[in-house]
């Protein structure tokens, strides 16, 4: 059994595990964590820097405060890190940097936190804009053909009325 001093002390470089986190954003994402955080243990706050569109290698004990990902398979629904040993895809529903991609891993952002949604949803939203008034203005111009057509119909008829009605000439 290790003592208590043993168990605090943190990893050797060498044993350390990492994973590779990608940054698909425009600007960089900070990470803030602690090492050593727990009563009676001194905080020593770590800050990593993903650059944009770049890669950062972080200790794999991160992983869970980075991302917060949810199995998207009915039968499991395993919160955590990992989230699933059985290679179910999952979402990422919150942690620290939630925007960033773990390499090897099968994860969507939800919506409410991907920050470019807002944008992708008005854009939807202005294309079907576009697509009713289209559509208003095409039904607009077929009604006014339909109009049109049934105007000439009337007149027409008005005018073999007419013609119907003039006394033969003798």
């Amino acid at each position: 059994m290790q003592s208590q001093a043993a168990r605090r002390q943190p990893l050797a470089p060498h044993e350390e595990k990492f994973t590779t986190w990608h940054n698909p954003t425009d600007h960089e994402q900070k990470i803030d964590v602690f090492y050593g955080a727990g009563v009676g243990n001194e905080e020593r706050p770590t800050r990593y820097i993903v650059p944009s569109k770049g890669d950062l290698e972080i200790p794999s004990r991160w992983d869970s405060a980075i991302h917060r990902v949810q199995c998207a398979d009915d039968t499991c629904r395993r919160i955590g890190s990992g989230f699933c040993t059985r290679d179910h895809a999952g979402t990422v529903i919150g942690g620290i940097a939630p925007q960033l991609q773990k390499k090897g891993q099968r994860a969507q952002l939800l919506p409410a936190l991907d920050p470019t949604a807002a944008e992708k949803l008005q854009k939807a939203a202005e294309v079907a804009a576009a697509s009713i008034a289209r559509r208003d203005a095409e039904n607009t111009m077929l009604l006014a053909e339909s109009r049109r057509r049934e105007l000439e119909d009337e007149e027409k008829a008005r005018d073999a009325a007419k013609a119907d009605a003039k006394p033969a000439k003798k």
